[in-house]
């Protein structure tokens, strides 16, 4: 685990089936009547357990050697419910009952976080699940760090949206996308200015590849 000025600022913020059929044969009796071999029952091989919220999130440290996977304790991640993901969308301050009614009505149903981090930099990455695909991409056009006026970017996934701005001295660029019945968000919070989104755009777009092999 990296233990960096970093991350101590940005803490504080297929079913298969076969079967032969057997040929019938005759047999020498003059009058007897072909009788067919029994067909085996087919096999069937169970079938595959459907990903959970947290298969769905990118195992950034096997994607990018150069980065640790961080403690939920240390980096405050880990499941989200309901009180938590409107708490995430709101600054972190205590949510109002509104608050989590607000994001109740638009389809939250649950959510989980890790993070990571390498000597320079911190990266939390984010799935939401969304009872439909349409309340997902809802969900991205009001995401709150797009609507700001600056600092927003264009990141290559489709159905996506960044931003960045300078906090506390750190640059913190992020990055939401909608992925069927999915949301992501990759942040990536390091020391540095916004002129360049190059590590968030990649992060997002392993992120994209990864959802969308997982809903095929």
């Amino acid at each position: 685990m990296h233990a960096t000025p970093v991350l101590a600022a940005a803490c504080g913020l297929v079913l298969a089936a076969g079967g032969a059929v057997a040929v019938s044969r005759a047999t020498d009796a003059p009058h007897a009547a072909a009788r067919p071999t029994p067909t085996p029952a087919a096999s069937r091989t169970p079938a595959a357990a459907p990903p959970t919220i947290t298969d769905f999130l990118l195992p950034l440290d096997e994607a990018i050697p150069r980065y640790d996977r961080e403690s939920d304790t240390t980096s405050q991640t880990g499941p989200i419910d309901l009180a938590r993901a409107a708490q995430l969308g709101n600054g972190n301050a205590k949510p109002t009952a509104a608050e989590k009614q607000a994001i109740q009505r638009l389809g939250f149903l649950r959510g989980h976080s890790r993070a990571y981090a390498d000597p320079s930099q911190l990266v939390v990455v984010y799935v939401y699940e969304w009872r439909t695909a349409a309340q997902a991409k809802t969900y991205v056009a009001s995401a709150p760090h797009l609507q700001r006026e600056t600092g927003r970017w264009r990141p290559g996934p489709p159905n996506a949206g960044g931003s960045c701005r300078i906090r506390q001295g750190l640059a913190i660029d992020t990055v939401t996308m909608a992925v069927g019945r999915h949301t992501f968000t990759v942040t990536d919070i390091r020391d540095g200015d916004c002129a360049t989104h190059a590590e968030a755009a990649r992060i997002a777009t392993l992120q994209y590849g990864r959802a969308v092999r997982l809903h095929a």
